[in-house]
């Protein structure tokens, strides 16, 4: 029966985190972050993620709750980690649609693409 993320999770800290994904920071020659490369083991390649918007409209992104929406988040890892371990049949399955709901980055609804060929949505919106 699937379980919930133990406390010996190997989500635990950053280091772990970021080496499940293989989470890289592309920087541009100002050394400012401009793209992020994610990737899931046993795929053959990352996911680039990265922003078209200049530089001034990125500031106000990081502006009160705004910024939430510019990172990879724990959770977002460890939900994928759960259905990867746990419902990888479903997910596999004839007719399966995936929609993530305030999705930020929305890597795991693009994972969910990229491994499992799942017919994905990712949906997020603006503060209200």
């Amino acid at each position: 029966a699937p379980t919930a993320m133990s406390e010996s999770s190997p989500l635990d800290d950053e280091e772990k985190y970021d080496e499940l994904i293989n989470f890289q920071s592309v920087r541009n020659e100002d050394d400012l972050e401009t793209a992020i490369s994610v990737q899931w083991p046993g795929t053959d390649r990352p996911l680039h993620i990265s922003t078209l918007l200049k530089q001034e409209d990125i500031a106000p992104l990081f502006d009160g709750a705004q910024w939430a929406g510019t990172r990879v988040w724990h959770a977002a890892v460890a939900m994928f980690q759960f259905l990867h371990e746990n419902h990888a049949n479903l997910l596999r399955g004839p007719n399966v649609k995936v929609l993530e709901l305030g999705c930020g980055l929305g890597v795991p609804g693009m994972f969910c693409y990229q491994v499992f060929g799942t017919e994905t949505y990712l949906t997020d919106q603006e503060s209200l």
